[in-house]
């Protein structure tokens, strides 16, 4: 056991990590599986006043006390948000495959829509 634990040891003082620009912007989304707890911003062709008209109805439901109540129900606001668009992304994700023709194969959809989601 304790050899294992030195060539592990050994290998891993070998790894300098990435060299290049092009690697350390990869190896830096390493941990990155899908973006959705990113920053969260209303998109295009969504409503600031119907989010903030969300976030009120939590506000009023929970009455939140103190700052960490105020964060948690206004997470709870952002990911109710979040979960609205899924069938929409859902629905696009089986229309369109990643070169923006019509999918005849929906693993091949997922596949190139988590890829895209990744890459962000």
């Amino acid at each position: 056991m304790a050899s294992r634990s030195n060539a592990s040891r050994a290998n891993g003082a070998k790894s300098k990590g990435p060299s290049t620009p092009e690697g350390k912007a990869r190896s830096s989304q390493n941990a990155r599986k899908h973006g959705l707890t990113a920053r969260f911003d209303i998109l295009p062709d969504e409503s600031l006043e119907d989010f903030d008209s969300l976030l009120e109805a939590h506000l009023a439901q929970y009455q939140p006390s103190g700052d960490v109540e105020k964060e948690l129900v206004h997470t709870l606001a952002i990911t109710r948000w979040r979960l609205r668009r899924v069938p929409t992304l859902e629905s696009d994700v089986f229309d369109l495959d990643q070169d923006g023709s019509i999918s005849q194969n929906r693993k091949t959809a997922i596949a190139a829509a988590s890829g895209s989601l990744s890459a962000r």
